[in-house]
Parts: structure tokens; C-alpha cells; sequence
């Protein structure tokens, strides 16, 4: 799975709300250590 682009449904937060279907199920398929990595990842940038 890529990483998220900003674009226009992204808030000023940073949050994003136009998730796609496909990408939704992609977050759900990977194994929870590889979840845990990408939140972590996220949350030092």
C-alpha cells in the first residue's frame, strides 16, 4: 500500500476523511506488527 497524498479532503489537522474502500481493507489486511510500524512512523514525522 502507498502512502497517503494530501489533497483537497485532507484537514488542516492533517486528518484525512476520503478514504477509499481499497485502502481501507488494505490497512485491515496487513499484520498488526507492520500496522504498528506505520502508525509509529507516522506519529514521529
Amino acid at each position: 500500500m502507498q502512502s497517503p497524498t494530501p489533497n483537497s479532503a485532507t484537514a488542516a489537522d492533517g486528518l484525512r476523511h476520503d478514504w477509499s474502500l481499497e485502502e481501507i481493507e488494505a490497512l485491515f489486511a496487513l499484520a498488526f506488527n507492520d500496522l504498528l510500524y506505520r502508525a509509529m512512523t507516522v506519529h514521529r514525522e
